[in-house]
């Protein structure tokens, strides 16, 4: 079966003169069970790919076409997990900072995504609405981003 998402992301890396490294489909399911635990009130069994309907703890959120450019500033110079799927075919992407991450996925058919790091102290997520909610770590940085630019954004925090 053809892996859309794997052939979108290598053509995009190629199209854009980025690298990155495709991690196995064990380390990705893996990786997206540790950041539903992590950031998420969902604890079903089944894998839930929209981690940001509903379901994040805590996050702020921005609809902007161009808000998945913003995460290259906050992730700078360090390496970063681009985290994406579709159907059941989860991929995760090892960028080496956030401007090749940027700039592969602006070059990409555009799917959902997140974005963390390997100890998971942020999460991003990009939807098909071209929202960008913040978790963890981020959060305070995208609520301030958004604040200095006057972009309207929204808080929100569930109750587990």
């Amino acid at each position: 079966m053809k892996n859309y998402v794997i052939e979108d992301i290598d053509e995009a890396l190629s199209e854009s003169g980025q690298s990155a490294v495709r991690l196995s489909h064990e380390e990705a399911l893996k990786i997206l069970s540790d950041i539903t635990e992590k950031f998420t009130d969902y604890r079903g069994s089944e894998i839930l790919h929209w981690l940001w309907d509903g379901h994040f703890i805590e996050n702020y959120s921005v609809c902007d076409l161009e808000a998945y450019r913003w995460m290259a500033e906050f992730i700078g110079e360090n390496e970063c997990l681009f985290i994406t799927y579709d159907s059941n075919n989860e991929e995760v992407y090892v960028f080496e900072n956030g401007e090749s991450l940027a700039d592969t996925y602006y070059n990409s058919y555009g799917n959902e995504f997140y974005v963390t790091d390997r100890e998971y102290t942020y999460l991003f997520s990009f939807n098909h609405h071209d929202c960008l909610s913040a978790c963890g770590e981020a959060l305070e940085w995208l609520r301030e981003y958004c604040g200095e630019r006057g972009i309207k954004g929204r808080y929100y925090k569930n109750k587990r």
